[in-house]
């Protein structure tokens, strides 16, 4: 299992978006999405509409889902600094 601390070594000034099950201590910098339960309905319908040969989503399916989408969008702004503060207003 990887610490805080090494991932904040590896990241340096990068934002980092880690997915798990549990939530962990905060780090700066780095955004922690998780989920333990399964996807509700209408995210199971959503995921498997976007992707006829998906497989069926697990527990982690929607906290890697939201987490891309936060990145993406994070990352439109231009700047390191936009995507951290777009991801810190979004997944903490």
């Amino acid at each position: 299992m990887t610490t805080g601390a090494e991932i904040e070594e590896a990241a340096s000034d990068l934002p980092v978006i880690v997915v798990g099950i549990e939530n962990v201590s905060a780090i700066d910098g780095v955004f922690f999405v998780a989920r333990g339960q399964q996807p509700d309905a209408a995210f199971r319908d959503r995921y498997l509409t976007e992707n006829a040969f998906a497989p069926e989503p697990g527990a982690l399916a929607r906290a890697v889902y939201e987490a891309a989408a936060a990145a993406i969008a994070g990352a439109r702004t231009g700047s390191r600094a936009g995507a951290a503060n777009y991801l810190s207003e979004h997944l903490e």
